[in-house]
């Protein structure tokens, strides 16, 4: 909530801004922030988007394959170090795709 009252209200130095549904495109390079895990750095988020179906924001990130089990527990650090505050986000290790339905690995066109 932070993050979204920063955009509604002055404050001196505000968070990254984040556009829904989905953050705008970068250039090479773009989106980079860090995860953590018990102060460890573990990965890194390339994407971030909201899902109006699961009515949840979601972090496409890589992680150290140690921390890759469901359900586990780690830090985003949201912003951009020198430019904006920089929020600890804590989030959940989920299954990709970010879905219930089998994935198509299964599936063959005849």
């Amino acid at each position: 909530m932070d993050v979204w009252a920063s955009m509604l209200r002055p404050i001196e130095k505000e968070y990254k801004i984040f556009e829904l549904p989905c953050l705008e495109p970068q250039m090479a390079g773009g989106l980079a922030d860090r995860v953590t895990k018990d102060g460890q750095d573990i990965g890194v988020s390339s994407f971030a988007t909201y899902s109006y179906y699961y009515r949840k924001f979601i972090s496409h990130c890589t992680i150290d394959k140690a921390f890759a089990e469901e359900g586990t527990e780690v830090i985003l650090h949201w912003g951009d170090y020198g430019k904006t505050n920089i929020k600890e986000i804590r989030a959940k290790v989920a299954r990709y795709p970010y879905t219930t339905m089998k994935d198509n690995r299964h599936y063959y066109n005849d």
